[in-house]
């Protein structure tokens, strides 16, 4: 389950490095023009690709938007996720997922680095006996660009479950 709600939640300031840069390999797998997007965000691409960089969540959301605009694709968000590369998909997150022996292993790394995502990205897992439900709120979710980030996250994170875990997880119910 999604909760693209930012009830409660400070706005963020800061995206970290690994997710500007698969964000920037699925734009371009699907022939955007990197050169328009980063202009458009104000930033060189050499500066959005730094590994150590931290990207400032406007210029984050700058590039969904400009993405969109540039595509005509209301759903950049999803398509982007399923043209990353595999090899990038997630960064330190996805290679703790990929570790894992069970989806739930992956969804509890994934709740306790989270923030690594970015500052104003919060993943939240609860379990009971019968079920896990992993909520995401993003800052500043009544933006489109925040709802592009939570259709990429959740389809990176259907991806990585499906193609690396021996025992991928079955979601009964998706929401957002």
């Amino acid at each position: 389950m999604a909760n693209a709600s930012n009830k409660g939640f400070e706005a963020a300031t800061f995206v970290g490095p690994f997710v500007t840069r698969e964000l920037l390999a699925g734009f371009r797998k699907l022939g955007l023009p990197l050169g328009d997007l980063c202009a458009a965000a104000g930033m060189a691409p050499e500066e959005l690709m730094d590994p150590a960089a931290r990207i400032p969540t406007a210029v984050h959301r700058t590039l969904w938007r400009e993405a969109e605009r540039l595509s005509g694709d209301p759903s950049i968000g999803f398509h982007s996720a399923q043209a990353i590369p595999m090899t990038a998909l997630g960064g330190p997150i996805g290679q703790l997922a990929a570790v894992s022996e069970t989806g739930l292993d992956a969804a509890r790394h994934l709740a306790r680095y989270g923030r690594l995502v970015g500052d104003g990205f919060h993943v939240e897992l609860v379990e009971d006996d019968t079920a896990a439900t992993l909520e995401v709120r993003v800052a500043g979710a009544q933006d489109t660009a925040a709802r592009h980030t939570c259709e990429a996250f959740f389809t990176v994170l259907w991806r990585i479950s499906r193609e690396m875990l021996a025992e991928p997880p079955t979601p009964t119910r998706v929401s957002f």
